[in-house]
């Protein structure tokens, strides 16, 4: 052929076809079955199409132990990592890395070299190419600092190309493994501001979870949130509704129409919500300090039914909620109670303290639960804090409950521990063992 474009040869022309194939398949299945028919034809780019396939089908994560999926998976962490210029993509790199932790294909090695992979050519990334990995490690849990800051400092310099998708993605990420990078922090928050009304449902809540797991207040942010969460709640699922509510709630931000709407839309769909749904949203009311009866009662009455599904965590933040907010739902309590009781050897330290101070605060009085917990405490006390410590004294002066070996137990650990406490923990302290009469 003379002169203009070069003719597509046999070769590039199946090469075109198999990829559109690939991407056509509906299934994982159908993926899976084209790779033992035509591995020999499959190049970099059709191996990454066709994991990329699989982890986007509604059917990849249910063959995760088939050994065809983990022959692609080496096959095409292989090419991507070991082809050089040209032969891969930025994106080969980016889509590799999220199709395996959409997998949970947690093969170390693999994700190590795509980790060095995506540090070598990070420059190349587009903004959707910087979120995959970023999601990707975070999702994983890999332990990759350095790429995870390279990244970081890469999309703080790119930021103002970034999509609403984008921004969810990464801000997501960094709290997951929880890398407090403010300057990125807040230029995300920035850069969702301009793009508010492109935010979808999941984006909004994924930006708002992330700022309050960091403890990053950014209070026009939050602000403009608000509204928008408001009018999006009916799109949500129940574990948004709560994390919003513990998102605001943990960065102390008393957001009246939010709170309420929040309230309403969890009441409605009260039947669906699991242990940690109801415990969450008791919490973040409470730490806020605001008393919502119907929701409170609506939690009560639902996690009364669910007591059996009740863990240690959901037992203790549970009880102190509604300790906190003085509310006192007898038959609740008592599950409570005589859930602690069966599950009490998998209490660590903090949901030890919690019930001990709830029943304590509210005048409960249940003659089983504070021996049970001060046997455990005392064999758990030299793991707890200076807060842990405190509040179980001041929960046992409080209710009359002198524990000698238990005394002597926290005694023991506080002088271990008495330059690490603040002025509140040691009053308390001091407090309890003289309402006690103990004198060690």
């Amino acid at each position: 052929m003379r002169g203009g474009r070069r003719g597509v040869g046999p070769a590039e022309r199946l090469g075109r076809r198999f990829n559109d194939e690939i991407s056509a398949c509906g299934t994982a299945a159908g993926v899976l079955r084209m790779l033992e028919h035509h591995d020999r034809a499959f190049g970099t780019v059709h191996l990454v199409t066709a994991l990329h396939r699989i982890a986007k089908s509604g059917d990849g994560t249910a063959i995760s132990d088939d050994a065809r999926l983990g022959k692609l998976m080496e096959l095409t962490v292989a090419a991507v990592t070991q082809a050089v210029g040209l032969e891969v993509s930025p994106r080969n790199i980016s889509n590799t890395a999220w199709a395996l932790a959409a997998l949970i294909m947690l093969d170390q090695p693999c994700l190590e070299s795509l980790a060095s992979s995506s540090r070598a050519r990070l420059r190349e990334f587009n903004p959707q190419g910087l979120s995959n990995p970023l999601w990707s490690v975070a999702a994983s849990e890999l332990d990759h600092s350095p790429l995870m800051y390279a990244l970081s400092a890469e999309s703080l310099a790119s930021i103002r190309h970034f999509q609403p998708q984008n921004l969810g993605n990464t801000v997501w990420a960094l709290a997951k493994i929880l890398i407090q990078d403010s300057p990125l922090f807040h230029a995300i928050a920035a850069s969702a501001l301009k793009k508010l009304h492109h935010l979808n449902a999941q984006e909004v809540v994924n930006i708002a979870w992330a700022f309050a797991r960091c403890g990053v207040l950014h209070v026009p942010l939050l602000e403009s949130l608000s509204p928008k969460a408001i009018r999006m709640l009916a799109e949500w699922e129940l574990r948004d509704l709560s994390n919003t509510a513990w998102a605001f709630s943990l960065l102390g931000v008393r957001d009246r129409p939010l709170l309420a709407a929040l309230s309403a839309a969890s009441i409605a769909r009260i039947s669906e919500a699991d242990v940690q749904n109801l415990s969450m949203t008791a919490w973040s009311f409470s730490a806020l300090g605001v008393l919502d009866l119907p929701l409170m009662e609506a939690i009560a009455s639902s996690a009364l039914r669910k007591r059996a599904e009740l863990d240690p965590q959901a037992l203790a933040i549970t009880a102190w909620s509604f300790a906190a907010l003085g509310v006192l739902p007898a038959p609740l309590l008592h599950a409570i109670s005589a859930q602690s009781l069966r599950s009490m050897p998998q209490f660590a330290p903090q949901h030890l303290t919690e019930p001990a101070w709830a029943f304590s605060t509210l005048l409960v009085s249940d003659p089983p639960l504070l021996p049970a917990i001060a046997a455990e405490a005392r064999r758990k006390m030299l793991q707890g804090g200076p807060q842990d410590l405190s509040l179980t004294a001041w929960a046992y002066a409080a209710s009359s409950f002198r524990d000698q070996p238990l005394l002597d137990a926290i005694s023991a650990s506080s002088s271990r521990k008495l330059p690490e406490y603040r002025s509140n923990e040691f009053s308390n302290t001091v407090w309890a063992f003289a309402t006690l009469r103990y004198c060690d």
